[in-house]
């Protein structure tokens, strides 16, 4: 890194004193120029500038002169040069230390890039380019990432060598950041946006910021827990649990996490000496600093992130922002999450507890349907009975008290539990021998404990002092735990253990039993909960036994907990505290007096734990008659239902019963019983999985079962019938119900198992192929019939069978066996035992509904032979159906060899035709293989094969082997063809119709030969016959097609040639109905004229040279075209000997340069002759058949009729346009009231009849006055007794037809006037006028039809300008009159600008009652008024007089404008005729702004600004004279400075079939159009634009008003910088004053001239000062200025040259122009007078940036073969002239001697004198070069404005001329 700027070092060269020969180099530079003209270069490897050579020094100008970034290096060195904006933008720092330095040492830190760059470049001289290049730059101190797109381009010197480079730069640093940084901001708000949970929030950050190391080399996500510390959860580019990166981090950890806790962020700067190491990303080097930023809101902080910082980047302002949308996405993203955990938690909770409460309603309702069962079953037994033993009695009634005991300890657990739940227990505390009443309560299961095979343990010694429990309660829970133990206890031992510990009392339940396993733990004591696959004495329950043994032990205040080991026991923990402290005061009770009696929850617990142990399963042999030998197994895990169902079933059936599902199925599978009885709910093995298990197995698939179950419902039984069981009970059932389905069961069975004994005898004699399979596809039988087809036996059982289909039919067999969902019917083949594959039809049903997924049954039938034979049909159907398809020859060709390959009859096929030549050609081919059928391609056609059948008619067949392929050819590639092609088989089949063999069908098959056999060969027979005949109709049908389209053709030409009116038209028609004809695009029609010449009449498809030279055609010319018009024969040169024997003259025209081998020559017929002649050209040679030619003869005869008819009908059609022309004339005429107008309808019939000139001209004594001319000419004024063919005309009355000069006998049409022909306008015998025209041509062809048409028309016009003349004298009068009851000129008032106009209707010359005032009221108010009259003529004018006045006088008295209506409404009813009458008034102050107005029944005022146009109709008062009217309202505005005011009349906005909307809205559209115009102006643009040419229909009075602003005064610093907003100030107050285009230029220019001498001059000798303006209208539009300063001018030299213009240019411009110089400064004071616009004439152009704001020049350079081009754009005043002055004569220094220079003037936009002098300077330093300079500039503008008032315009001193 170089030292600092302001301590450059000793050996770096430093400024020295600049020679004069070094200024022009750096000239351009501005401060890094000065720096570089002072710089020591002899120091540096170039040396001084002085010895550099041209090269260097001109690279150097242009690159200090570019604002482009720019650096180079020169010499051995490179050493290092640079621009401004290079040391800006990328050296920074280390400017100006790297001045001539040698760049390697410049750029040491990036040299490894940009060395191989630079070195390909000085090596090659090829330029390289790079687009954002990361290099790490060290130019503010520290490491910088930075990006840049440059291009290194090679610096040749003088010699042509590359001794340097140059590079243009441009840093993309921001760019490139920025798109990195947002693309990783958008990746990660994708991803957050993904994540619905907190860890998918975390994962998705981590992966994304993994990948996004170069901002961030790591990151670290903590989330706070509670308490002080925070947990990792999230870690990128870091290892976790590194030293920056702890897994749980506290207030004394290596983070700031305090600050972070409470919302703030941290920069942490200090990382070095905190870590001693740290990943450093995608960088060399690790981060210096990182930021600890709070996730969250300060009231809501969820953790913090720690990023750390890219070294090679500043934590700016950027860097800052794009952590903190990071880190907000983060934390946004994490709250979403937890958000959406929290609420599916919430879901799934209640989900659970929905589940939960589904699970427990099911056992529920099984724990109580089944001792219900056995309440109900036995007491309808004993009811039924009709005599009961005592022990049966007995029995029975045991089992209904064990389970109505069961029924109450149930109900009275959820009782208990609910009371619970609900806090409603009714618990006392009494102090017990806990010990004893312990032991005593397990003491009671030693019997059940025993009985299970286990040992039970009591470990119970005496506390130390009573414990305080509730009894009832403590013996549900030490019963509940014993219940428990023993029911998943199957061998061991139990064990009830209480001791003290401490100031508790700890009862432990342990077993060793099955276990819990470890994921239920958590769960053990949810209610409802039970733990399903675990093995247990019985599957009953309620789920809530566990849960209110935790709910007891909390009502004692104690605690119960539970350690279990799957497999090896589980023990419960129960605690209580000793004391009552813990206990409700009021539920604690003392100890009783009485011992307690014996527990009464004891029984139903031990009873119920006896009813699990299984017992003595006993079974009958008894059987009914119905199902002898019938056997049923029975499975129960209660053994009172056990029991029970035995007693119900064992008198009539073989009855085994177990206890659970997992014996029934062993016994099931051991012994195959007729009938299963199960319950559903059973341990080990449950029903619903028994009937899966059984149905499984093949021995116990078709064995009956029903399910007995507790659930009740349609749904479940439903669900039951869904698994497959037979039948379904629900508990209680009836035992007759049980006994009856059982029995049906049975029978059922019995009579599946015969019938299926019976199927199998009746399929084996079945001839067909009769199968079984099951729902997977596999056979599980197969009858004889198919065993002995196929020949595999058994070896088909299974889905062995499947490999006999044919493999391209096996997945068809399969979808049509899928998609049927029932009885299903498939074709394929099958192979058969001697190997060949036969096609059968298969057929098979489902043995039960398809959607239960059974098995199917079914049979094949051979159907080979019939199969073939449809095929066969099919696929001459397919063929006959595709043939009719197409109607061409060469379609049907196609379609035939592709469908045989599409169909499988053949795998190559090729159709060989005969020509009409006798020739054998492919006309078709196709093969499924592409490279098959291009071989086939390629293939000859000619073989001894081939024409043994073509000759005999008969069809061979052949096998492809080599005998064959060497016999059909002897070329050695094509037999490798015929070898590629891998043919088994070849067949040809001749194509015979109407008795001739016309082709061969050539079919063959691929792969190993198979000769077909005779139904193969009669197929392709029947092919043949049928293709013959298809292709034979195509042929006879597309001739007969072609001669009917020859017929459709000449139909329709008849058609279109009869609607053809003009002959154009007709030779149009023609040409298109001949080139569809004989399909040639080359036609041209020629019609004979009367001299006997042709005329083309319509050409088309024919070269240009034949359109050129063929126009027209002499009659005596030998040629096709003429011979035939001469002969009256068709001409036909269709080949080279017609040419060589007929045209030989024309053969090699024709043929070669127009490129026509044949053509023909048709005349036109017409009545008495020939009437044309058509050509036909053709660009190969062409026959023409004898129905050709007829069809050319005959659409020739039907053209030539055609075009007589057209010539006859636009004869016709000519006189009747005369007629109509005549009678659009007279009707015009007749509508003109002005002479303008008339003479306009005048011309407009001149164009008509075809003059390209004419004018018209009014006799005014010996005068012709010029009325009207087109186009317009300059001549006005004729002398009536000239020779001129006018004057004559007009003298003599009579016309001249054509004007020749007698002397030289060319027209006397001079060219000034259209005289060619003239034509009297005469009026009563005397001639009043002239009608002069100008035809094309010599001489106008004009016939006597036309001669008597036009002097008809001049009549009608002479009386229709006699009328307009007397019209307009009238409409003068009545204007005249009406003028004089107006006031004169609107009086002139400071601050505004007024302006009237009246226009009289056009069709009135009576004064009208229409009206206007303006007058001032006070010395700063004005009033305007306007009204209408209804009526006309001197009454109406009269009533107007005295409104006006009326009004005038209210107003200046003072009153309101509302108030001088009241007054104006209270005069019209003692003034006769002034009812009715319309006005309005308003008052403005010039000074405040403000607007008063009101209307009586009159259209509304317009206010114009520059925002638009819009009404002032918010007030509207009735018309004069209306009694019982409200009063007049007023309105209230106040308008500012440019403001114009508008009043009118209805004439204005009125039109005939318009709404007066329409005409208010065109109105204020054009008012806003021309707002910035003054009021003359803007009247008069809205008389032309909204009026038009056609005058106001009714009289129109207008007034407008505008605001203008205050004289502008300012006082500006004399700095050349102010002078451009001094001229914007102007602009404005110019705008705002109407000023116009070319009145504010010359303000501009002159107004700058005295500014700028004030700035340039005043001030040379002294302390800057100031100039002060003040710029006025005046009453005439005029502008006074005076420009004052207080300084002192240099004396004016006697001979300014080009320069000291100024003052002169000021007194050009302006009037009185008076400069007064005195001690305290100068001023001039000037005038500008008014620049009236002309309206209708174009404005002058102004450019835009005229009206814009003002700009600082600027220069642009630019250099191409021819010249150097400077454009020069903006102000080119003092400053603008400073900013360019040093680069322009940089620029032209630096031109080559002898060159030209364009110096492009039209981007200025101001152009004072002193920027002229300086131009003159520039070309005077050119011109001494010997160079050219040449100006160009725009024609009109500031700059053309300029130059002409300093006289250079022209000049050669700006064209560069010597």
């Amino acid at each position: 890194m170089p030292p600092p700027d302001d301590s450059v070092s000793p050996q770096a060269p430093g400024p020295t004193s600049p020679r004069g020969s070094d200024l022009s180099v750096f000239g351009r530079g501005g401060e890094l120029g000065r720096i570089m003209a002072r710089w020591d270069w002899a120091s540096t490897s170039v040396g001084p500038p002085g010895t550099w050579p041209s090269a260097l020094r001109n690279v150097v100008r242009i690159l200090l002169g570019s604002r482009f970034s720019m650096w180079m290096g020169w010499g051995p060195d490179l050493a290092f040069f640079y621009n401004d904006a290079y040391q800006r933008d990328t050296l920074r720092a280390k400017h100006p230390w790297a001045l001539g330095r040698p760049a390697r040492e410049v750029w040491a830190e990036i040299w490894e890039d940009i060395g191989p760059r630079i070195e390909s470049v000085l090596r090659t001289g090829e330029a390289t380019w790079d687009e954002d290049l990361l290099l790490v730059l060290e130019r503010s101190g520290y490491p910088e990432e930075t990006y840049h797109t440059f291009s290194y381009s090679p610096l040749t010197d003088d010699a042509g060598a590359v001794p340097g480079f140059l590079c243009v730069v441009t840093e993309t640093t921001h760019r490139v950041l920025g798109e990195r940084r947002m693309s990783t901001l958008r990746a990660l708000a994708g991803a957050v946006a993904a994540a619905r949970t907190e860890r998918a929030v975390l994962d998705a950050v981590r992966e994304l910021l993994a990948a996004s190391t170069r901002d961030l080399p790591f990151s670290l996500v903590y989330l706070f827990d509670d308490g002080d510390e925070a947990r990792l959860a999230c870690a990128a580019g870091i290892d976790p649990g590194c030293p920056a990166a702890p897994a749980r981090i506290g207030p004394d950890g290596p983070w700031p996490t305090a600050q972070a806790r409470e919302g703030r962020a941290v920069l942490v700067d200090d990382l070095a000496s905190r870590f001693a190491t740290l990943p450093h990303g995608e960088w060399d080097r690790p981060p210096t600093e990182a930021v600890v930023a709070p996730l969250g809101s300060e009231d809501a902080v969820a953790g913090f992130m720690v990023v750390g910082l890219n070294p090679f980047r500043r934590y700016d302002e950027g860097f800052r922002g794009f952590v903190e949308l990071l880190v907000a996405q983060i934390a946004s993203g994490l709250l979403n999450a937890r958000a959406y955990e929290t609420e599916r938690d919430r879901a799934a909770a209640l989900a659970e507890l929905d589940r939960a409460k589904t699970d427990f309603f099911s056992n529920v309702s099984h724990e109580f349907r089944t001792p219900l069962t056995l309440i109900m079953g036995p007491l309808d037994e004993l009811r039924s009975a009709d005599d009961v033993t005592p022990e049966r009695l007995r029995t029975e009634l045991d089992v209904i008290h064990r389970n109505g005991l069961r029924l109450g300890k149930l109900v009275n657990s959820l009782l208990d539990y609910s009371r619970l739940q609900a806090g409603r227990i009714d618990a006392r505390f009494e102090p017990l021998d806990l010990a004893v009443f312990t032991a005593e309560l397990a003491g009671a299961f030693r019997s059940a404990v025993e009985h299970a095979g286990l040992q039970l343990v009591i470990d119970c010694p005496p506390l130390a002092r009573p414990v305080h429990v509730d009894r009832d309660s403590w013996e549900k829970v030490v019963l509940n735990l014993l219940s428990n133990a023993l029911k998943f206890t199957f061998e061991g031992s139990v064990t009830v253990r209480l001791r003290q510990d401490g100031d508790a009392a700890v009862l432990t339940v342990a077993d060793t039993g099955v276990g819990v396993p470890a994921d239920q733990m958590p769960r053990l004591f949810e209610r409802f909960h039970r733990i399903t696959g675990t093995r247990s004495r019985s599957a009953e329950g309620s789920g809530i036994g566990l849960a209110m043994v935790r709910e007891l032990a909390a009502l004692h205040g104690g605690t119960v907990d539970a350690q279990s080991e799957p497999d090896r026991g589980t023990t419960f923990t129960v605690t209580i505290p000793l004391g009552t402290t813990h206990l409700p005061a009021d539920r604690v009770a003392a100890a009783p007096e009485e011992p307690a009696p014996t527990p009464s929850a004891v029984e139903p617990f031990v009873a119920e734990a006896l009813r699990w142990l299984p017992g003595d399963a006993a079974g009958s042999t008894d059987r009914p008659a119905a199902v002898a030998g019938g056997r049923v197994l029975v499975a129960d895990d209660n053994a009172d239902m056990r029991d029970y169902l035995h007693r119900l079933l064992a008198p009539r059936y073989d009855v085994e019963v177990v206890a659970d599902g997992r014996a029934a199925l062993d016994a099931a599978l051991a012994r195959p019983p007729d009938l299963v009885v199960s319950d559903v709910m059973m341990p080990e093995l449950d029903g619903i999985a028994l009937l899966g298990a059984l149905r499984a197995d093949p021995r116990t698939s078709r064995v009956p079962m029903i399910l007995l179950s507790a659930r009740a419902g349609q749904e479940a039984a439903v669900q039951g019938l869904a698994f497959g069981a037979d039948d379904y009970l629900t508990k209680p059932f009836a035992a007759r119900e049980l006994l009856a389905r059982v029995d049906g069961h049975l029978r059922l069975g019995r009579a599946r198992a015969d019938a299926e004994r019976r199927f199998r005898a009746l399929a084996d004699a079945t001839p067909a192929l009769i199968w079984a399979d099951d729902a997977d596809g596999g056979r599980h039988f197969v009858n004889r019939a198919w065993r002995e087809y196929t020949g595999a036996g058994d070896g088909d059982l299974g889905t062995g069978w499947r490999a006999r289909i044919h493999p391209d039919d096996l997945a068809g067999y399969d979808e049509r066996r899928a998609a049927a969902g029932g009885v299903f019917e498939a074709e394929y083949r099958l192979r058969r035992a001697d190997g060949r594959y036969r096609w059968v039809l298969d057929r098979g049903a489902p043995l039960q509904p398809a959607h239960e997924g059974g098995g199917y049954v079914g049979g094949c039938l051979d159907i080979d032979d019939r199969y073939r034979e449809q095929e066969r049909q099919r696929v001459l159907g397919v063929l006959s159906a595709a043939l009719d398809r197409e109607h061409s020859v060469d379609a049907r060709r196609r379609v035939l060899v592709r469908t045989l390959v599409e169909e499988g009859v053949a795998d190559q096929v090729r159709l060989l035709v005969v020509d009409d030549d006798g020739e054998l050609r492919v006309a078709a081919l196709a093969a499924r293989d592409p490279e098959h059928e291009a071989a086939l391609a390629r293939l000859h056609v000619s073989s001894p094969w081939i024409a043994e059948a073509l000759a005999s008619g008969r069809a061979a067949t052949a096998t492809a082997d080599e005998a064959f392929i060497h016999d059909a050819s002897t070329d050695p590639e094509q037999r490798e063809l015929r070898h590629a092609l891998g043919q088994g088989d070849v067949s040809l089949v001749p194509l015979a119709a109407r008795g001739r063999v016309s082709g061969l069908l050539g079919v063959a098959r691929t792969g190993p030969p198979a000769s077909p056999d005779a139904l193969d060969l009669g197929l392709l027979a029947e092919v043949g016959r049928r293709a013959a005949a298809a292709i034979d109709n195509a042929q006879l049908f597309e001739s007969e097609q072609h001669t009917s389209h020859r017929l459709a053709l000449l139909q329709g030409a008849t058609a279109a040639l009869s609607a053809a009116a003009t002959p154009a038209q007709v030779a149009q028609t023609a040409a298109v109905h001949f080139s569809r004809l004989v399909g040639t695009a080359s036609v041209a029609v020629w019609e004979v004229r009367a001299s006997g010449a042709l005329e083309v009449l319509h050409s088309v498809g024919w070269p240009a040279a034949v359109a050129r030279d063929r126009a027209s055609v002499a009659d005596d010319r030998p040629a096709p075209i003429t011979d035939a018009v001469r002969h009256g024969s068709p001409v036909w040169v269709l080949a080279d000997e017609d040419w060589e024997t007929g045209y030989p003259h024309l053969a090699d025209l024709v043929r070669n340069d127009y490129g026509y081998p044949a053509m023909a020559a048709v005349p036109l017929p017409g009545a008495g002759g020939r009437v044309g002649v058509v050509a036909l050209g053709f660009t190969r040679p062409r026959r023409l058949s004898a129905t050709e030619r007829t069809a050319i003869v005959s659409l020739a005869e039907q053209t030539g009729q055609a075009l007589q008819r057209a010539e006859l009908l636009a004869a016709e059609s000519g006189a009747r346009l005369a007629a109509e022309n005549f009678s659009r004339v007279v009707s015009a005429l007749s509508r003109s009231a002005r002479p303008a107008q008339v003479a306009e309808v005048i011309l407009g019939h001149a164009a008509d009849l075809g003059a390209e000139a004419a004018v018209v001209a009014i006799r005014r004594g010996d005068q012709l006055d010029v009325l009207a001319a087109d186009p317009p000419t300059s001549v006005r004024l004729l002398a009536a007794d000239g020779a001129r063919p006018l004057a004559r005309a007009a003298r003599s009355g009579r016309p001249v037809w054509t004007a020749v000069d007698p002397d030289t006998g060319s027209t006397a049409d001079d060219g000034r006037l259209p005289e060619q022909v003239a034509v009297p306008l005469v009026l009563a015998g005397a001639p009043i006028g002239v009608l002069g025209m100008r035809f094309p041509g010599q001489s106008p062809e004009l016939s006597d039809e036309a001669r008597a048409a036009l002097l008809t028309v001049a009549a009608q016009c002479a009386q229709a300008l006699d009328r307009a003349r007397l019209h307009e004298a009238e409409h003068e009068i009545a204007a005249v009159l009406q003028r004089s009851l107006l006031p004169a000129d609107p009086p002139f008032v400071p601050g505004l600008r007024s302006a009237t106009r009246y226009r009289p209707g056009a069709a009135r010359q009576q004064a009208g009652g229409d009206w206007y005032d303006v007058f001032a009221v006070e010395e700063n108010r004005i009033a305007l008024s306007v009204g209408d009259v209804v009526g006309q003529g001197p009454a109406a004018a009269a009533v107007m007089g005295q409104l006006r006045v009326a009004l005038s006088g209210a107003l200046r008295q003072g009153l309101t404008p509302a108030a001088a209506l009241e007054a104006l409404d209270a005069h019209v009813s003692w003034i006769p005729g002034a009812l009715a009458s319309t006005a309005a008034c308003l008052l403005l102050d010039r000074t405040s702004g403000v607007l008063r107005w009101a209307r009586a029944g009159h259209l509304p005022p317009l206010l114009i600004d520059s925002d638009g146009a819009h009404y002032l109709d918010e007030t509207l008062g009735s018309v004069l004279g209306l009694s019982g009217r409200p009063p007049f309202a007023e309105g209230t505005t106040t308008v500012r400075p440019g403001t114009t005011l508008l009043l009118y009349t209805d004439g204005l906005v009125e039109r005939r079939g318009e709404v007066i909307d329409e005409g208010l809205a065109l109105l204020a559209a054009t008012a806003a159009e021309h707002a910035d115009k003054d009021p003359e102006e803007l009247l008069d643009h809205l008389l032309s634009d909204v009026v038009g040419q056609h005058g106001p229909a009714d009289d129109i009075a207008l007034v407008a008003v505008r605001l203008l602003p205050p004289p502008l005064r300012h006082e500006y610093p004399a700095e050349p910088r102010v002078l451009r907003r001094m001229r914007a100030d102007v602009r404005t107050w110019a705008t705002e004053s109407a000023v116009c285009h070319e009145l504010e230029q010359d303000l501009q220019l002159a107004l700058g001239e005295a500014a700028a001498n004030s700035v340039d001059h005043a001030y040379r000798d002294s302390a800057p000062g100031t100039f002060a303006i003040r710029v006025e209208l005046d009453r005439e539009g005029g502008i006074e200025v005076t420009v004052r300063d207080h300084g002192r001018w240099r004396p004016e030299p006697a001979d300014k040259g080009f320069r000291g213009r100024g003052i002169g240019l000021i007194r050009t411009l302006a009037e009185g122009c008076e400069i007064t110089r005195g001690d305290d400064g100068t001023t001039v004071a000037f005038r500008l007078a008014p620049v009236r616009a002309e309206i209708g004439a174009p404005a002058p152009a102004a450019p835009a940036a005229v009206r814009g704001p003002a700009a600082l020049a600027t220069l642009e350079a630019r250099r191409d073969d021819s010249a150097l081009h400077l454009l020069l754009r903006g102000d080119l005043d003092l400053d603008g002239m400073a900013a360019v002055r040093g680069p322009l004569r940089a620029e032209l220094a630096a031109a080559p001697p002898g060159s030209t220079t364009v110096l492009d003037l039209t981007g200025v936009t101001y152009l004072p004198s002193a920027g002229i002098g300086m131009l003159v300077d520039l070309i005077g330093e050119v011109r001494a070069r010997g160079g050219r300079l040449r100006v160009e500039r725009a024609a009109t503008g500031p700059v053309a404005r300029a130059l002409a008032l300093t006289g250079l315009d022209g000049s050669a001193v700006l064209t560069g001329d010597r």
